[in-house]
């Protein structure tokens, strides 16, 4: 319901465009007949041939193509233009090329643009009017018109949204996010309740919490793709139902085997915020803003929907210019190929697995997480055994134990002053070179997470996708070794071993702030 009423206000936003393009309209319109001013000795013939005037014979074209006067563009209400149900549908090449014309328009050329889509793509600030490619069809094909924002300012990116509704979409994301985060671990909080309600042993019942999370790292590769193709508002309504459906299942399970089957499927579908949640981030804030919004997501869902996907969005604009001109040939960036929606989904679903295996950024990043997260989960059994069992704490006294790690997390938000002073220093030496933003290495100075969303913009979500997989699958996996880990080699060894391997990953950083902008001028998909 919320994507179908954002969606009927961009097309109140694109008829308030067009009402602010009229002038500009109007005046292409005055150009062209100063350019078709006919001579006095021209002038009554033409007037009168067949009894009909110039208006007549401009609006009649020969091969019964309903062609618009762009100066009734210029004077006639939007709400009398003609709708897309009464235009005829533009099929062919041919009729494509009847209209064709060569951007930047001159006089000559806008003398040959009759069609209101036509006019509309001259005038309206947004559109950029190019030949297909080979790939979407060639020449033949004629020219397409591109839409795009209307500029800087434009309404209908999210990044122009008021400041308190992209603050609400953001709490709202990581809310989300510390909902499905405290669901990934709640049960190991209740594991000797859960032992004895099933009669299992302990590693059989932490099983729960291994498997949500190898469910996480699954899902990773289903949301973060459809997030790109579909949008992010529908992958997130769509999965988080069935998410809370199957929560609902694990607390009603009678049996252990209940119990996982709903945890795995909780984990796919939960997912989503985990992944979407970057790319909607990205969508949502300019690279500046998100040095602040980034860590209230981050703690929020560590502890813890509206459509903001651009290319989703400049495709309602143009479905609304193709509604309201009759033209077709007005596409949004992800339309122009008109691929299928399969064969567009099929091409997302792949790019995770081809980012983890081609991209050395998603590949390091990916392995210095995953030894964060094999840690952290290493934390939810071996506290109970560190506490409870060598220390001989309550259960309510373990779990307080736990508050520590939030405790750290929110204090690494003091600072972000800081943060945000480097990103201003590093933001003028990019001006100074003719750069419009910091480089994302500029994320890389509290390590790291930041830095996969600014280098994958576009592709955030798989991005995000690839690197979660791995490192929920690896923390899943860990929690069912680890309780042995620390029975058989002790804590002062189990936790030596750890903190060796983390040492092994510090210089990870180190290393894309050296020779990052190289590794992504070398990528098909990293931004520059």
């Amino acid at each position: 319901m919320q994507s179908f009423l954002q969606y009927r206000r961009f097309g109140k936003l694109l008829e308030a465009q067009i009402e602010r393009n009229r002038e500009k309209t109007a005046e292409l319109r005055r150009q062209r007949r100063q350019a078709d001013a006919p001579t006095a000795d021209d002038s009554s013939e033409e007037s009168t041939l067949d009894g009909q005037s110039m208006e007549e014979k401009e609006e009649q074209q020969p091969d019964g193509d309903y062609h618009v006067s762009p100066s009734r563009i210029a004077s006639q209400p939007l709400e009398q233009m003609p709708s897309r149900q009464s235009l005829p549908e533009v099929e062919t090449a041919g009729d494509l090329e009847r209209a064709d014309f060569d951007a930047p328009p001159d006089l000559e050329a806008v003398a040959t643009q009759d069609t209101m889509g036509t006019t509309l793509g001259i005038s309206l600030t947004g559109v950029e009017v190019r030949s297909r490619t080979t790939k979407e069809g060639g020449p033949a094909m004629g020219k397409v018109f591109v839409v795009s924002y209307e500029g800087d300012k434009d309404p209908m990116n999210p990044r122009n949204w008021p400041f308190a509704k992209r603050l609400a979409c953001t709490l709202v994301i990581s809310l989300i996010g510390g909902v499905v985060g405290f669901a990934s671990s709640i049960d190991s909080a209740a594991l000797p309740q859960g032992m004895e309600a099933f009669g299992v042993s302990d590693v059989a019942e932490f099983l729960a919490t291994g498997i949500f999370l190898i469910g996480f790292g699954t899902g990773a590769l289903i949301s973060g793709p459809f997030s790109e193709t579909l949008g992010r508002n529908p992958v997130y309504i769509g999965t988080l139902a069935i998410y809370m459906l199957f929560i609902m299942g694990a607390g009603l399970a009678p049996n252990l085997g209940t119990q996982l089957v709903c945890r795995f499927f909780a984990g796919l579908f939960g997912s989503t915020p985990l992944v979407c949640a970057g790319g909607s981030l990205s969508d949502l804030w300019t690279p500046i803003e998100r040095v602040y919004a980034f860590p209230i997501f981050a703690c929020s869902a560590f502890v813890g929907p509206p459509e903001t996907y651009h290319p989703v969005l400049l495709k309602w604009k143009a479905q609304h210019l193709r509604r309201l001109t009759g033209d077709k040939r007005y596409r949004a960036a992800i339309e122009v190929r008109q691929t299928t929606f399969l064969y567009r989904l099929g091409h997302a679903l792949y790019r995770p697995f081809l980012l983890l295996f081609r991209e050395p950024i998603i590949i390091l990043v990916a392995l210095y997480l995953t030894v964060i997260y094999i840690i952290l989960s290493t934390f939810l059994t071996g506290y109970t055994f560190i506490f409870t069992d060598t220390y001989h704490f309550s259960q309510g006294l373990t779990g307080v134990c736990f508050v520590g790690i939030s405790i750290g997390v929110f204090l690494a938000g003091l600072l972000i002053p800081l943060a945000m002073k480097l990103l201003k220093r590093d933001l003028a030496r990019a001006l100074e070179r003719g750069q419009t933003r910091p480089p994302p290495e500029t994320r890389l100075y509290f390590a790291i997470y930041q830095y996969v969303i600014d280098s994958y913009e576009e592709y955030a979500a798989s991005a995000l996708a690839s690197v979660t997989l791995i490192r929920y699958v690896a923390a899943g996996a860990m929690i069912e070794v680890s309780l042995p880990f620390y029975k058989n080699l002790g804590v002062a060894w189990t936790l030596t071993i750890l903190g060796a391997l983390s040492a092994l990953l510090v210089p990870v950083p180190y290393v894309f702030f050296k020779f990052g902008p190289a590794i992504r001028k070398r990528s098909h998909y990293a931004s520059l």
